[in-house]
C-alpha cells in the first residue's frame, strides 16, 4: 500500500495542508522540519484513520473550534475521508481495517509489565493508545507474545512424542533479531547486544528478557534508552509483521535517544529488512542520519515542513534530494560553516564518498553524495547549483575533448583520470603501494588484457553508456556541439598498452578472481598511500 496524497483541513496546526506527488516507489516517507513544524500532527491524522472513528468532541483536533476538521488520504486502495460530522468514506464498508499501523514517540517503557492474553491484544491492534500523544505500551504485549510463541514451539512436539527442533526455533524467532542488532550496533561483542534468554517462569511477575554484551548479562530494564529504543522497535516489527503487510506503517521520531552514528544505520535496517515490500513507512525526524539516508535512498521521499506558514493553505511535494540545505534542519548553517570552515566540500557519485573520505585522513576535504539518483548527471547538476563546492565524477567513457567541454562549462568539476573509482583502487600501483608479498603488477595487467579480449566493448553495453554521456554533455553545452565519434575509445580499449586502455577500462565490471588470495577490501585499498596521493591531486582546489 502506498499513499499518493494527504489532505488535512482545519486539523490541529494546519489550516489547509496538502502533501501530494508521493511516488509509488516511495517505501519511506520522511517528514522533516524543526520542532513545532507539524510533523506529529500528520501522525495524529493517520492515527484517527487507523482507528476509523472521530472523537465525540473534535475540539482537540480542530484548529478553529467552530469548524470541523477533515482528513483525506488517497492511496492505492482508495480514498479515506474522515471528519466528525461528515460521512466516513472508504471503498469497503468495514473501513481501512489493517491498512494503517502506527506507534507514537512515547514508546520506551521504563520497565516490563506482566500482561495476559497478548495475542488477543495484538490481533486487531487492541492495545494501541487512544491518542498519538499518549504512552504506547505495546512492547509488553510484544514481549509476552514473543516468549509465548517460543514456548509453544518448544512444547508442541513434546505432546506429539517428538523432539523440538531448537535450531529451527532459534532461526525463526531469535536469530533475525540478533542479526539486526549486530547490523545496528556492530559485530564487536563490546558494542552490540544479543538476546541471551528470558525468564517467564513466575506468572505473577513480569517477564525478564536478558541480553549479552561483552561478558555481561544485562536485563532489559538495565539497557540504555537508546538500546531499549532499538529492541522495542525491532520486537514490534517482528511480532506484528503480518499486521503490517500491505499497510501504512507510521512511527513518530524513531531517532529518539539515538546518537548520530546510529541514526542512518537504524533507519536503513528498518526500511530495508523489517517493513514489508508491500507497505510504506512514514516517520518524522530532524536527525542528520535520517535525512542523509532519505537523500541517498531511491525508495525514499522527503517532505519538508520547515518554516511554512500554516495559517495559509499549503501544497507540498517531495523535496529535491539535491538540496544541501535540508541538512540545516539537523545542523544549523552557522554550525556547518564553523565545522567545515577549513574543509573543501566535494560532491561525488553513489557511495564512493566513504572511500574518498577514508583517503583524506588530513580532514582537508569532506566528500558527500549528491542525494537522489547517485549518478554522474546528479553530480554535474549539483556542481552547477553549488559553485562553492567541488564535484568529482567518474570518467566512464568520456573522450578527452568531452572532458574539456565539461570543465570549461563547470570549472568546479573534477573528473577521474580512469573509468571509475575501482580503477584507482585496483590500479597495480595502488596495490603495490601496500607492499603485499607475491603481488606482481604485470600478472595483474595481463589478467586485465585477457578479460577485455573476452569482453569487447559492444558486449558490455558501451553504446548505451555513450548515449547517456552525450545527453549529459549536450545538456551542458548550450553553444557548441561536441564530437560524438567514439573511435578513439575503441582504439584505446583494444590496445595492449596499459596506459592507453586503462583510462577507459571498466574495472568495476571485471571479476577479481586473480586478486582473491590477497584479501583486498575497498576500505583497505582506499587507505593505500598511492590512492591518497591521487585523490589529493585530483581534488586540488586549483584546476
Amino acid at each position: 500500500m502506498r499513499i499518493h496524497s494527504l489532505h488535512l483541513q482545519n486539523f490541529k496546526r494546519f489550516t489547509d495542508l496538502k502533501i501530494e506527488g508521493i511516488p509509488d516507489s516511495a517505501k519511506l516517507v520522511l517528514l522533516i522540519g524543526a520542532n513545532g513544524s507539524g510533523k506529529s500532527s500528520v501522525f495524529d491524522a493517520l492515527n484517527l484513520v487507523e482507528q476509523w472513528k472521530s472523537p465525540a468532541s473534535s475540539t482537540y483536533y480542530s484548529k478553529f473550534a467552530e469548524k470541523d476538521y477533515r482528513i483525506e488520504v488517497d492511496s492505492q486502495h482508495g480514498v479515506a475521508i474522515l471528519s466528525p460530522r461528515g460521512a466516513r468514506r472508504w471503498p469497503t464498508e468495514e473501513g481501512p481495517q489493517g491498512k494503517f499501523f502506527g506507534r507514537s514517540s512515547l514508546r520506551v517503557i521504563p520497565a516490563v509489565e506482566r500482561i495476559s492474553d497478548p495475542e488477543k491484544k495484538i490481533q486487531g491492534n487492541q492495545d494501541r493508545p487512544a491518542r498519538f500523544t499518549m504512552e504506547d505500551r505495546r512492547f509488553n504485549a510484544d514481549l509476552a507474545a514473543f516468549t509465548a510463541r517460543i514456548d509453544q514451539a518448544l512444547r508442541e512436539p513434546t505432546f506429539q512424542g517428538k523432539a523440538a527442533d531448537t535450531l529451527a526455533i532459534f532461526r525463526e524467532h531469535i536469530k533475525p533479531l540478533n542479526d539486526a542488532l549486530k547490523r545496528v550496533f556492530g559485530e564487536s561483542e563490546q558494542t552490540t547486544i544479543q538476546i541471551l534468554n528470558y525468564d517467564n517462569s513466575d506468572p505473577g511477575k513480569p517477564i525478564q528478557l536478558f541480553f549479552k554484551k561483552g561478558s555481561s548479562r544485562i536485563p532489559f530494564n538495565h539497557l540504555s534508552h537508546g538500546e531499549k529504543q532499538i529492541v522495542i522497535l525491532l520486537m514490534g516489527f517482528a511480532v506484528r509483521r503480518e499486521q503490517m503487510e500491505d499497510s501504512i506503517v507510521f512511527v513518530d521520531e524513531m531517532d529518539l535517544h539515538l546518537n548520530t552514528a546510529l541514526q542512518k544505520t537504524v533507519l536503513g535496517e528498518i526500511v530495508e529488512n523489517w517493513i514489508p515490500d508491500s507497505s510504506q513507512l512514514w516517520t518524522a525526524s530532524h536527525a542528520l542520519g535520517f535525512i542523509e539516508y532519505a537523500q541517498e535512498a531511491d525508495i525514499a521521499a522527503l517532505i519538508d515542513l520547515d518554516a511554512l506558514d500554516f495559517d495559509q493553505p499549503q501544497v507540498i511535494t517531495p523535496a529535491p534530494k539535491s538540496r544541501l540545505d535540508l541538512v540545516e534542519i539537523a545542523v544549523p548553517r552557522e554550525s556547518l560553516t564553523r565545522l567545515f570552515s577549513n574543509r573543501t566540500i566535494v560532491i561525488c557519485e553513489g557511495k564512493d564518498h566513504a572511500f574518498y573520505n577514508a583517503a583524506c585522513d588530513d580532514a582537508s576535504r569532506l566528500f558527500i553524495p549528491p542525494g537522489g539518483s547517485d549518478n554522474a548527471g546528479s553530480v554535474l547538476a549539483m556542481a552547477r547549483s553549488n559553485p562553492g563546492y567541488l564535484a568529482l565524477r567518474d570518467r566512464d567513457f568520456l573522450m578527452e575533448n568531452e572532458i574539456r567541454a565539461i570543465q570549461e562549462e563547470l570549472p568546479n568539476v573534477r573528473i577521474l583520470p580512469f573509468y571509475s573509482i575501482e580503477n584507482l583502487l585496483y590500479h597495480p600501483d595502488n596495490i603495490a603501494s601496500l607492499n603485499i608479498p607475491d603481488f606482481d603488477p604485470e600478472t595483474w595487467k595481463s589478467a586485465m588484457r585477457e578479460w577485455k579480449a573476452a569482453n569487447p566493448l559492444r558486449e558490455i553495453k558501451f553504446e548505451r553508456s555513450r548515449i547517456q554521456e552525450l545527453r549529459t554533455i549536450q545538456a551542458l553545452q548550450r553553444s557548441k556541439a561536441v564530437e560524438s565519434e567514439p573511435d578513439a575509445i575503441y582504439d584505446a580499449f583494444n590496445s595492449d598498452e596499459f596506459t592507453r586502455f586503462y583510462p577507459v577500462f571498466p574495472q568495476k565490471r571485471m571479476p577479481l578472481d586473480a586478486l582473491a588470495r590477497f584479501n583486498l577490501t575497498k576500505d583497505r585499498l582506499a587507505r593505500a598511500s598511492w590512492f591518497k596521493q591521487q585523490i589529493q591531486r585530483i581534488t586540488a582546489t586549483e584546476g
